[in-house]
């Protein structure tokens, strides 16, 4: 098996650390949250961090500052926005989350650097590297979002030879669904039960 403590080469070592708790009949816990930015990619990584169950611990990995990208040339670049340790199923979940408001999802908002890191992260026992889409229906008021693993998405990549991916396409290369609901103006999404899903499959 290959050692888990190689992959902290791919780390910043700038880390914000965070638990979230979630009620006994499975919904989210009520948590007061600061929203800061009116960002709306930045409002679902908020409501996403919120549902994260209490057996997992989440890690942020923090950009290098806009301001440092400016000046330097050369500034580090995380491969993905967050690392989940998933302590029920001892599986590591590396994630990077996407948010559009469109009916598709351009490959343009995905680095390079992503893709790599996510595939790289795939060559160790006990992870699922993945990236998080989620798809805002702003007109109708309704928001769908999906899991998908690094290896389902090269696949999905390519075999449909577009610069921009669906939600069908997802669901055909084996995208998990992630459940949702709305209570007033916030969604919650049902993480545990994804986390679930993701031990499911890798003890297939």
């Amino acid at each position: 098996m290959t050692s888990l403590r190689a992959m902290e080469s791919w780390c910043s070592c700038s880390l914000e650390m965070t638990t979230r708790s979630i009620s006994r009949n499975g919904e989210c816990a009520n948590v007061v949250m600061k929203m800061g930015s009116k960002n709306p990619g930045k409002a679902f990584e908020q409501r996403l961090r919120s549902c994260i169950p209490d057996y997992c611990l989440m890690i942020r990995l923090n950009d290098s500052p806009a301001s440092l990208k400016k000046t330097m040339r050369f500034v580090l670049s995380n491969p993905c926005d967050y690392i989940c340790y998933n302590t029920k199923h001892r599986l590591l979940v590396p994630m990077e989350l996407k948010s559009t408001k469109y009916k598709s999802m351009s490959l343009s908002m995905i680095r390079d650097n992503q893709i790599d890191g996510l595939t790289k992260f795939a060559s160790y026992d006990n992870v699922f590297p993945c990236f998080i889409f989620n798809f805002r229906d702003e007109e109708n008021h309704n928001d769908r979002c999906y899991c998908q693993h690094i290896s389902d998405f090269n696949r999905m990549i390519a075999e449909i030879d577009k610069k921009s991916f669906n939600e069908i396409d997802l669901i055909m290369h084996g995208a998990i669904k992630i459940g949702g609901t709305k209570a007033i103006s916030r969604w919650a999404w049902d993480v545990d039960g994804l986390m679930n899903k993701i031990g499911e499959r890798c003890s297939e």
